[in-house]
């Protein structure tokens, strides 16, 4: 638990620790989604580029480039919403330890 001290917060220290948890899951909330949608988009690119599309053609100029960026973005959208998954059981262990 990350509230375990000898000497109890007070309600203003503890309703501030909240807000700034509160703000910090917003903050990774907005940075998870915007990582998702762009990684699912960079993933959707390289379909055209498969073998049996009319774009095949262009895989050695175009489709391997995708693929790398789309493993970038793989790194990216976990780092982001593991981050929001952290924010959000942070929060929720104070909004317990508050009540």
């Amino acid at each position: 638990m990350a509230l375990d001290i000898d000497d109890a917060p007070s309600k203003d220290e503890m309703l501030a620790v909240m807000d700034h948890a509160r703000q910090r899951l917003k903050l990774w909330r907005r940075r998870g989604l915007l990582s998702s949608l762009i990684f699912a988009l960079c993933c959707g690119s390289v379909y055209p580029f498969l073998e049996g599309s009319p774009l095949h053609s262009y895989w050695d100029m175009i489709g391997k480039y995708l693929v790398l960026l789309s493993m970038a973005m793989l790194l990216v959208f976990v780092y982001c919403n593991a981050l929001w998954w952290g924010a959000w059981s942070q929060l929720r262990e104070y909004e317990k330890a508050y009540e």
